[in-house]
């Protein structure tokens, strides 16, 4: 048998475990057949605990998913989206980025839309836990724009994805409704249903528009300064805006 540098056996033998059901031959791998365990049976372990792991990953992104889709569906879902989008990252936190997409463009999953909705959903609250907190920003000026939290994320569908049943994809209404995904004291995840008009004004802040556009929709929407107030304290409270921004400033 040919020796094989170790830098080429590494490659070989990742390319081996991170192709579950594919089979080389030992001399490909520069490995031995030798008893008692045949060399079929050790790739396949290897092969085994790869998906596992990664499996594992995604059932603890995309738990929603799991649940509507059922486990042994949702299993077989994850081989399909490995084989498509095989993960690149040394970490397993970007595995799943592409699920939503896959769900969306990817038979026969995607004639039920709710799905990848929903995984959309459960992305969006991956990444709110995981993105770092802001630095502290310089003082508040009265030129200046509110700046949510990184963590926040206002999210939008026509889809249920807040009642997820077992075995059945999130149901489609004919309205839009949205949410806001924040991170509580405790640092996980939160969510709740807003209001259309909470939800506009805090897209205009995530959009970087000025207090005067955002003075000016509030009188458009006849809210009053009482309620818009209530509703910045609960904000601020909540650390969905986490300080004020110098006009023009990209810190």
């Amino acid at each position: 048998m040919p020796s094989l540098d170790l830098k080429k056996l590494q490659q070989r033998f990742r390319r081996a475990v991170t192709s579950p059901g594919s089979r080389q031959s030992p001399a490909w791998l520069g490995i031995r057949d030798t008893p008692p365990i045949p060399y079929d049976r050790r790739l396949d372990i290897y092969q085994y605990a790869y998906f596992a792991r990664i499996h594992e990953s995604l059932q603890d992104d995309f738990g929603w998913v799991e649940k509507a889709m059922g486990k042994p569906k949702f299993e077989a879902m994850c081989r399909r989206f490995l084989e498509k989008y095989p993960s690149r990252f040394a970490s397993l936190a970007e595995v799943g980025r592409r699920m939503p997409q896959f769900l969306k463009e990817t038979a026969p999953w995607k004639s039920k839309p709710g799905l990848a909705e929903l995984a959309r959903f459960e992305w969006d609250c991956f990444i709110c836990e995981m993105v770092a907190n802001p630095r502290k920003d310089d003082p508040i000026t009265t030129k200046g724009i509110f700046v949510l939290h990184p963590a926040v994320r206002l999210f939008s569908s026509r889809y249920e994805i807040d009642r997820v049943r077992a075995n059945q994809a999130p149901k489609r209404r004919p309205e839009l409704r949205h949410w806001l995904i924040y991170r509580d004291e405790d640092g996980d995840a939160s969510y709740y249903r807003l209001p259309e008009s909470q939800a506009a004004i805090l897209e205009m802040i995530r959009d970087g528009e000025s207090l005067e556009k955002l003075v000016a929709e509030f009188e458009r929407r006849k809210i009053s300064q009482k309620r818009a107030s209530q509703w910045f304290q609960s904000w601020a409270q909540q650390q969905i805006i986490s300080g004020v921004q110098r006009a023009g400033s990209d810190q």
